[in-house]
């Protein structure tokens, strides 16, 4: 079950990237949890190995290149 059901549905908390959470937000069926001391930056590394030739990987990281800014 996907983490901001199970928080819309009276489980708990969850912690979501808030662009994973906007539509959510907006229309009110979460809300921030506690104040702003509860949000945090994230900073995403990736790293690949120089000889990992398959496809899938290939094509990952070919998406991944295009939002470098």
């Amino acid at each position: 079950m996907h983490l901001s059901r199970m928080a819309r549905e009276g489980y708990g908390i969850c912690w979501l990237p808030e662009s994973a959470a906007q539509d959510e937000l907006a229309a009110g069926r979460l809300v921030h949890a506690g104040g702003a001391h509860w949000c945090a930056e994230l900073e995403i590394w990736s790293f690949k190995a120089t000889g990992n030739s398959n496809p899938t990987m290939s094509e990952l990281w070919r998406s991944l290149e295009k939002d470098v800014p």
